[in-house]
């Protein structure tokens, strides 16, 4: 994700050493001790052609220039070395617990210090829409506690999406913004809801196209296994079920939908009733 920082950048008088490229040194702004695993790429801001015009949605990064090169580096003492470029580019640097670095345009021949600023931490709850607490639930790659709370890293440039899951709930995708010191998340339980696919005569049907659309929710879409059985986790609510001999692209809705022939069934999931034997219009080979 980019965006710009407050990262500090400084010019070396001379060269940590000889190179034959773009090189310098990555460190950490309070203790200048050394970054030493993090990501950095060279952007060519101004392309001898024009980029592709990609309407994105309102508050995605965009990014700095046409990409000229990228490395994931791991060193023991923060030094990078890349190829020389032949004009001015902008660098950036993503460092994991630290502030996203973009650049000014830089000159290639010149070695370039970098001195990353480490992000804050952002508390947060995960609870259900009782407000009753959700432990062990999972934050990328963080656990809730018993009480629900958990502790992320904050945003490295404006914002950053987390995704949430638990057991039995509805997983889920937050915004977390820079400056947010605390966030609350609400999941909503989820229940099964399964079946099999079966041709006329009754046997299954591997690879068929199913397609659930509920209330405030999806739609979802997936392919029965080879025994004809397929399962999704939905809310308590009111879905429909399409089921059809494979998937397709429907351009019109921007969806993945079952394909024809197809068969609708309604479904109502705050009952018992969350097993479904779908009968398909098709003969299996």
């Amino acid at each position: 994700m980019l965006g710009a920082s407050c990262a500090k950048e400084t010019r070396l008088q001379t060269a940590p050493h000889r190179c034959d490229g773009l090189c310098g040194q990555i460190v950490d702004a309070a203790t200048h001790e050394p970054v030493t695993e993090f990501s950095i790429a060279v952007w060519d801001p101004d392309p001898p052609f024009p980029r592709s015009q990609i309407k994105l949605p309102s508050g995605f990064p965009k990014t700095p220039g046409l990409l000229v090169e990228r490395k994931d580096m791991t060193t023991s003492d923060g030094t990078f070395i890349l190829g020389r470029p032949q004009r001015s580019v902008i660098v950036t640097v993503v460092a994991r617990g630290y502030k996203a670095f973009l650049s000014k345009a830089v000159d290639g021949a010149l070695p370039l210090n970098v001195a990353l600023i480490r992000v804050g931490s952002v508390r947060g709850v995960v609870a259900d829409e009782r407000g009753l607490p959700i432990p062990d639930a999972h934050i990328d790659d963080v656990t809730s506690d018993a009480k629900g709370n958990f502790t992320i890293d904050g945003p490295a440039a404006e914002w950053r999406q987390i995704h949430v899951q638990a057991a039995n709930h509805i997983p889920l995708t937050q915004i977390v913004r820079d400056g947010d010191e605390r966030i609350n998340v609400t999941m909503r339980a989820a229940v099964e809801l399964s079946g099999i696919v079966l041709d006329l005569s009754g046997r299954p049907v591997p690879g068929a196209g199913l397609t659930v659309l509920c209330t405030d929710f999806g739609p979802l879409s997936t392919l029965s296994e080879r025994d004809g059985t397929f399962s999704f986790h939905v809310p308590r609510t009111e879905c429909a079920v399409t089921a059809g001999p494979g998937l397709r692209n429907d351009d019109e809705h921007h969806e993945v939908v079952s394909s024809e022939p197809a068969i609708i069934e309604l479904v109502d999931t705050t009952t018992s009733r969350r097993n479904l034997e779908i009968k398909l219009p098709v003969c299996s080979p």
